[in-house]
């Protein structure tokens, strides 16, 4: 027995030294790859690209632990400086796994933060904000705030580039509350750029020109701080510097403007070290001049420069803004037929791209100029832009600019509040104790109304279980009847006539024409009664058949001058023969009350029904382009419970979107 422990404990030892020599070793190795990546960042791209291959391929064999997970997302930020946006994707999908295995939280953040970025240079805004509002998610879990700035500062970013810019001031403001508590001048200069330029979209320059100018502060920091380059901090002035000029040049002070395009081009090295920065500034400036009139040959040499660079260096929303320009400048120049072209072809590239801002820019012009075409282009402007739109969504987001600036106050009064902090205190004691109270008061009647709601449904659900039942009990007994009297006719009065008819040709009569007469008109009874007799029996047939008659009807009935026009379409595919009569009966109701929702209280333009065969099941679809109404915040109308009530009787399943201003889409499968 001793000797067995011995062995054990002797084969325990050399288990434990095997491990400790491979963790010392994956130790080793780690620390190599860390040097590794820093000196790559020194190489030329080829060569980095190469390298971060090769780290790549050796992490992989090492064990999954927290610090490789982190060196692959080292990694992957390294792969996403370079370009290579496919590596980018590919490594971000793999250290997801790798964290989710040991539910790492951070780096699961840093690989939902990798795929927004891939998905937004991939042009695919939805799939990149859904990654970085996940980011977000897990950064606050992970209490990586700085973090999560980013990622909301990223959200802010793609809701920019698709034209929804006062939500891309309320993710702005709530970036910026994050960096400046973490105190980053340049991530807080990245948030008041986002402010000025979602501000500038909607219209309201001079709140833009404050944020712009509040973004030279943080500039001015960043040059105090050594820490940050100087190319970077040079290339953040001239572009706040451009931004302000843009926003002159909108106020239509096109000589501020132009002082504002030479403070940016004066910045040393600006063309060297970011030529994107210097082909913008150059572009602005000879535009402005263009609006002053000034149409000399070194303007227009300028502009071609600007787009020449542009065109260098692929990008492509530079090039729209550039071929928008030229345009502009041939437009002025009285050549409509270049500058037209010029124009179209930012029209298309814009389209290609999916720049929503572009393509309204490109359209609203042609429609002014293109005097061949403008309708068209008017009508495709109009039906991109929706101003009422713009203009709900910037009043219900102006709050969220006016509560930041309230705290940024209030963080400069925090000296001077010290003193009222007991009373504070004791407010909040006071206010969450009477919060719990009426909190704990609203539940109890909640659950009140949660029994009493419950009781009414189970109310309303007997009663159409029965009301189900009745009729299909009428119709079975209608059917019986119309059966019982097919039998009758076929059997007994049938039968009789022929007796008759037989009889009465057996006789010898002398007028053989009446005879005739006679026993021809018995026969032409017979016909008649037999066709009777038969068309009862087959009337169930008949009468599906003639469903889609009645929908019509009920369809038609509906239409009224005033009213919405209605379109129904009924799939030829559906058999109405397989369809219970309690089914019918719902779809029928279903129908009348959205057509009459939609003509009384949508004050709809259009409503569109369709009925579908889907397998076994119906799908009825209905909608409408009506004031809509919120479907989740809102209490349900008794037309909608009963439709849903219908359905649920059936075992059917039944949805509804709604949104205030968008209309009304129900969905039922039965």
């Amino acid at each position: 027995m001793p000797a067995t422990f011995y062995k054990y404990l002797l084969l325990l030892c050399c288990l434990c030294l095997v491990f400790g020599c491979r963790k010392k070793h994956e130790i080793q190795e780690a620390q190599s790859i860390i040097k590794q990546l820093e000196a790559s960042d020194s190489l030329e791209p080829k060569q980095r690209v190469a390298l971060l291959d090769s780290l790549y391929s050796n992490i992989k064999n090492l064990s999954n632990d927290s610090i490789n997970r982190l060196l692959i997302c080292k990694i992957g930020a390294r792969y996403y400086n370079t370009g290579n946006n496919k590596k980018l994707g590919r490594i971000a999908r793999h250290v997801y796994s790798m964290a989710e295995e040991y539910n790492d939280t951070l780096i699961m953040a840093h690989a939902h933060y990798f795929l927004g970025d891939f998905y937004d240079l991939e042009n695919k805004p939805d799939s990149s904000l859904y990654h970085f509002l996940q980011a977000e998610k897990k950064y606050m879990a992970a209490h990586d705030t700085l973090s999560a700035g980013r990622s909301i500062q990223s959200t802010a970013t793609i809701l920019y580039y698709n034209g929804s810019y006062a939500e891309t001031e309320v993710q702005a403001v709530k970036a910026l509350k994050l960096f400046m508590k973490a105190n980053d001048h340049e991530l807080i200069y990245d948030s008041y750029m986002a402010l000025g330029l979602a501000l500038s979209d909607m219209k309201n320059y001079d709140k833009a020109l404050e944020y712009f100018h509040l973004s030279l502060d943080q500039i001015e920091e960043m040059e105090k701080d050594k820490a940050y380059n100087v190319n970077l901090v040079s290339n953040l002035r001239a572009t706040s510097y451009n931004n302000m000029g843009v926003m002159y040049e909108y106020k239509k002070e096109y000589a501020t403007a132009i002082s504002f395009y030479n403070k940016g081009l004066a910045l040393t090295k600006v063309r060297r070290t970011y030529p994107h920065i210097y082909a913008m500034l150059v572009s602005n400036k000879a535009y402005a001049k263009v609006l002053t009139n000034d149409l000399s040959a070194p303007v227009k040499a300028k502009l071609f420069e600007a787009k020449a660079i542009r065109d260098s260096l692929h990008l492509k929303v530079g090039v729209i803004s550039s071929q928008m320009h030229i345009g502009k400048y041939y437009l002025m120049k009285h050549d409509t037929l270049t500058g037209l072209r010029y124009i179209k072809e930012a029209l298309a590239i814009a389209k290609a791209i999916k720049s929503e801002t572009d393509v309204t820019s490109a359209l609203s012009l042609l429609a002014l100029c293109d005097r061949k075409n403008n309708r068209q282009y008017s009508k495709e402007y109009f039906k991109i832009t929706d101003s009422l739109q713009q203009a709900e969504r910037a009043t219900r987001n102006k709050f969220a600019r006016i509560a930041y600036e309230t705290e940024r106050i209030e963080q400069q009064n925090k000296l001077l509040s010290k003193r009222f902090n007991i009373v504070v205190a004791a407010c909040a004691i006071l206010l969450i104790f009477t919060t719990g109270l009426v909190i704990i008061i609203r539940l109890r009647a909640k659950n009140r109304e949660l029994r009493h709601a419950g009781e009414q449904q189970m109310a309303n659900e007997k009663i159409y279980t029965l009301l189900m039942q009745q009729e299909a009990e009428a119709e079975a007994a209608k059917i019986n009847e119309r059966n019982r009297l097919a039998m009758e006719l076929h059997d007994g009065i049938l039968n009789r006539i022929f007796t008759t008819r037989f009889n009465l040709s057996q006789l010898g009569v002398q007028d053989e024409e009446k005879k005739n007469r006679l026993v021809q008109e018995l026969q032409d009874t017979h016909e008649e009664i037999r066709k009777l007799s038969h068309d009862l029996k087959e009337s169930f047939l008949a009468e599906n058949e003639s469903f889609t008659t009645a929908l019509k009807d009920l369809v038609e009935k509906q239409q009224q001058p005033n009213g919405p026009v209605f379109d129904l379409y009924i799939d030829k595919f559906i058999s109405w023969g397989g369809v219970t009569p309690e089914t019918r009966v719902a779809i029928f109701r279903i129908i009348q009350e959205a057509s009459t929702n939609a003509r009384k209280h949508a004050h709809a333009t259009t409503c569109n029904i369709a009925l579908m065969a889907q397998g076994e099941t119906i799908k009825l679809r209905i909608w409408d382009d009506g004031k809509g109404f919120e479907a989740k915040a809102e209490k349900q109308g008794i037309g909608l419970k009963n439709i849903a009530d219908r359905i649920k009787a059936l075992g059917g399943s039944f949805t509804v979107s709604s949104e205030p201003g968008q209309g009304t889409v129900l969905e039922i499968l039965v």
